[in-house]
Protein backbone atom coordinates (compact mmCIF):
# COMPACT_ATOMS: atom_id res chain seq x y z
CA UNK A 1 0.00 0.00 0.00
CA UNK A 2 2.98 2.13 1.15
CA UNK A 3 4.01 2.51 -2.68
CA UNK A 4 0.58 3.77 -4.00
CA UNK A 5 0.81 6.57 -1.35
CA UNK A 6 4.20 7.90 -1.51
CA UNK A 7 3.80 10.45 -4.33
CA UNK A 8 1.02 12.07 -2.76
CA UNK A 9 2.60 12.62 0.78
CA UNK A 10 5.50 13.97 -0.84
CA UNK A 11 3.61 16.70 -2.66
CA UNK A 12 1.58 17.20 0.46
CA UNK A 13 4.11 18.13 2.78
CA UNK A 14 6.29 20.61 0.54
CA UNK A 15 2.69 22.08 -0.62
CA UNK A 16 2.46 22.45 3.65
CA UNK A 17 6.15 23.75 3.85
CA UNK A 18 5.53 26.23 1.15
CA UNK A 19 2.04 27.32 2.51
CA UNK A 20 2.95 27.39 6.64
CA UNK A 21 6.82 28.79 6.01
CA UNK A 22 8.14 32.13 4.79
CA UNK A 23 10.12 30.49 1.99
CA UNK A 24 12.09 33.19 0.27
CA UNK A 25 12.94 33.23 -3.34
CA UNK A 26 15.52 30.79 -4.13
CA UNK A 27 16.41 27.96 -6.42
CA UNK A 28 15.72 25.28 -4.26
CA UNK A 29 11.77 25.19 -2.97
CA UNK A 30 8.93 26.56 -4.72
CA UNK A 31 7.54 27.34 -7.34
CA UNK A 32 10.57 28.51 -9.66
CA UNK A 33 10.32 29.62 -12.89
CA UNK A 34 11.52 33.17 -14.43
CA UNK A 35 8.34 34.61 -14.27
CA UNK A 36 7.77 33.87 -10.73
CA UNK A 37 10.99 34.96 -9.22
CA UNK A 38 10.50 38.31 -11.06
CA UNK A 39 9.88 40.03 -7.32
CA UNK A 40 8.95 39.23 -3.89
CA UNK A 41 5.52 39.93 -5.10
CA UNK A 42 5.58 37.70 -7.82
CA UNK A 43 7.07 34.57 -5.59
CA UNK A 44 4.66 34.99 -2.54
CA UNK A 45 1.45 35.01 -5.17
CA UNK A 46 2.76 31.89 -7.43
CA UNK A 47 3.83 29.70 -4.17
CA UNK A 48 0.61 30.61 -1.94
CA UNK A 49 -1.40 29.37 -4.85
CA UNK A 50 1.02 26.50 -5.93
CA UNK A 51 0.96 25.58 -1.75
CA UNK A 52 -3.21 25.44 -2.44
CA UNK A 53 -3.23 23.16 -5.28
CA UNK A 54 0.16 20.67 -4.33
CA UNK A 55 -1.95 19.86 -0.66
CA UNK A 56 -5.47 19.47 -2.57
CA UNK A 57 -3.69 17.19 -5.19
CA UNK A 58 -1.77 15.31 -2.78
CA UNK A 59 -4.89 14.80 -0.42
CA UNK A 60 -6.66 13.59 -3.51
CA UNK A 61 -3.75 11.46 -4.73
CA UNK A 62 -3.77 10.04 -1.68
CA UNK A 63 -7.46 9.13 -1.30
CA UNK A 64 -7.27 7.58 -5.12
CA UNK A 65 -4.19 5.74 -4.19
CA UNK A 66 -5.89 4.00 -1.33
CA UNK A 67 -9.34 3.08 -3.80
CA UNK A 68 -6.33 1.70 -6.35
CA UNK A 69 -4.54 -0.04 -4.36
CA UNK A 70 -7.92 -1.60 -2.38
CA UNK A 71 -9.27 -3.08 -5.84
CA UNK A 72 -5.47 -3.62 -7.10
CA UNK A 73 -5.55 -1.04 -9.56
CA UNK A 74 -2.07 -1.26 -11.40
CA UNK A 75 -0.26 1.88 -9.64
CA UNK A 76 0.73 3.61 -13.37
CA UNK A 77 -2.78 4.94 -13.05
CA UNK A 78 -2.27 6.57 -10.26
CA UNK A 79 0.97 8.28 -11.27
CA UNK A 80 -0.89 9.37 -14.46
CA UNK A 81 -3.99 10.78 -12.41
CA UNK A 82 -1.21 12.74 -10.42
CA UNK A 83 0.29 13.83 -12.96
CA UNK A 84 -2.47 15.47 -14.90
CA UNK A 85 -3.78 17.19 -11.82
CA UNK A 86 -0.26 18.88 -11.69
CA UNK A 87 0.13 19.52 -15.42
CA UNK A 88 -4.00 21.18 -14.63
CA UNK A 89 -2.31 23.17 -11.64
CA UNK A 90 0.77 24.47 -13.56
CA UNK A 91 -1.53 25.81 -16.61
CA UNK A 92 -3.70 27.58 -14.39
CA UNK A 93 -0.88 29.46 -12.07
CA UNK A 94 0.82 30.81 -14.96
CA UNK A 95 -2.21 31.87 -16.79
CA UNK A 96 -3.14 33.50 -13.27
CA UNK A 97 0.65 34.97 -13.39
CA UNK A 98 0.31 36.35 -16.79
CA UNK A 99 -2.59 37.87 -15.72
CA UNK A 100 -1.16 39.11 -12.57
CA UNK A 101 1.50 40.74 -14.80
CA UNK A 102 -0.97 42.29 -17.03
CA UNK A 103 -2.94 44.23 -14.18
CA UNK A 104 0.73 45.71 -13.09
CA UNK A 105 1.32 44.26 -10.09
CA UNK A 106 4.87 44.54 -9.94
CA UNK A 107 7.74 46.06 -6.98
Amino acid sequence: MGSYLVAGLAILVVGLIVKYTNVRRNYWLGYRTPRSMKSPAHWAFTNQRTARYAIAIGILSDLIGIVFWYYKVDSIYLVLFTLMLLLAAIIEVEVALYKFDKQGRKE
